[in-house]
């Protein structure tokens, strides 16, 4: 994933082309990187994680 932390253009990007399994597992993996969470502040090493991804179709078409 070709993404930098606090990107929400890019964890966009990443859930629609590599999922949302995939999105949270690199989440998890940069924490890893931080364990101390002195690059990015949170109180504990692993935050709790939740994603969804929705897509709408139709552009506004009556269906």
């Amino acid at each position: 994933m070709g993404f930098r932390p606090a990107q929400a253009g890019g964890l966009l990007t990443a859930a629609q082309s590599e999922g949302l399994d995939a999105l949270l597992d690199h989440i998890h993996h940069t924490e890893t990187t931080d364990p101390h969470g002195q690059r990015w502040p949170r109180s504990k090493p692993h935050d709790d994680k939740t994603a969804a991804l929705v897509t709408f179709h139709g552009h506004g078409q009556d269906r």
